[in-house]
């Protein structure tokens, strides 16, 4: 008996893993059509040629944003997965949003460490520390080569999205009231470099 009772205990959580599996490879397949979309934009951006006179801010940006979006969204996303799946958590669209919401405020604040980040996580700071080290350090030399532009998580909740400094988090409505700033606008006093995403509904 406590044998058939230990193997549907497994059969269970087997099952509960299956489902966040299931529910990560959508979201990471949303992301890629996401990204590719960007990608498409920024090189025809580059084909047209950059728009700053040199030495201007402009003239740096399409290859800045493509890799900020990479580094925010898509090793977020993959740490954030590591997290819930270690608590036993299946998260929905929206708590994925404010899962890499919280992770991103923390990763962008200018006392961000990878212990902090591993507590916030509840990771093994042996097994991801370095990653995060890393991810830290990849942005911090990102950011010094447009030391003018800075992070902007201020949205109007319940307002319309701003389709020239937003963008609608994977399938949200864009045509739908902002609920909160998933990861943020990176911007300087003429350019957004990079568009908030924004949860809508």
């Amino acid at each position: 008996m406590n044998e058939l009772h230990r193997s549907r205990n497994d059969d269970e959580a087997l099952l509960r893993r299956i489902e966040i599996l299931s529910i990560w490879t959508s979201c990471l397949q949303s992301e890629l059509s996401r990204m590719r979309e960007l990608n498409v934009r920024l090189r025809r951006q580059l084909s047209i040629g950059n728009a700053g006179f040199p030495g201007d801010e402009g003239s740096h940006h399409p290859h800045l944003s493509l890799r900020f979006a990479d580094l925010l969204q898509k090793s977020g996303l993959r740490l954030i997965a590591a997290s819930l799946t270690r608590n036993g958590v299946t998260p929905g669209s929206e708590q994925i949003a404010v899962e890499l919401s919280k992770m991103t405020r923390i990763l962008l604040s200018s006392a961000a460490s990878p212990a902090d980040l591993c507590d916030h996580l509840d990771l093994d700071f042996e097994t991801h520390g370095p990653e995060l080290a890393d991810l830290l350090g990849r942005i911090a030399g990102l950011a010094d080569r447009l030391p003018s532009a800075r992070w902007d998580f201020q949205a109007t909740i319940g307002a319309r999205l701003d389709a020239l400094s937003q963008e609608p988090w994977e399938s949200c409505d864009p045509g739908a009231p902002v609920k909160f700033v998933v990861t943020p606008s990176w911007r300087s006093a003429r350019h957004v470099h990079i568009k908030q995403t924004v949860f809508t509904g």
